[in-house]
């Protein structure tokens, strides 16, 4: 039984690592958008931006990171690096779009959110993120 128990403790350790490793990019991600908006002169505070990213990017990092320390891991390390990119790069993109261009339209047009300069650039984010 201890045996079983010794991977398990392991691999959620390494999930604790990605999902801190999510928060700090989360983190400073709000900290580069706030700059820019301010440059701009708009009125932003970095907790606002901090609030808007931390609940995201601590589920992206609970989910894609378990998802891929527990399930994907062994799988992917049998292909090189770029290859295993690539795979992980089409998982991400119905996660993405489910996330990034479909919740938040409820109505809006789909189609024109999954082609937009915005879902790209979340798209890349979490795709160079993971």
């Amino acid at each position: 039984m201890q045996e079983l128990l010794v991977p398990t403790r392991l691999r959620s350790q390494r999930t604790l690592r990605i999902v801190l490793g999510w928060l700090m990019a989360g983190c400073l991600a709000a900290l580069f958008e706030h700059n820019a908006l301010r440059s701009h002169g708009v009125d932003s505070t970095l907790w606002d931006r901090i609030d808007e990213r931390f609940l995201p990017s601590l589920f992206a990092g609970l989910i894609a990171g378990g998802v891929y320390i527990f399930f994907l891991r062994n799988y992917l390390r049998k292909y090189a690096y770029f290859k295993a990119l690539f795979i992980m790069g089409l998982i991400m993109l119905p996660l993405v779009a489910f996330s990034g261009a479909w919740l938040p339209g409820y109505g809006e047009d789909f189609m024109a959110r999954l082609f937009s300069p915005n879902f790209l650039g979340q798209y890349l984010y979490w795709t160079l993120l993971m």
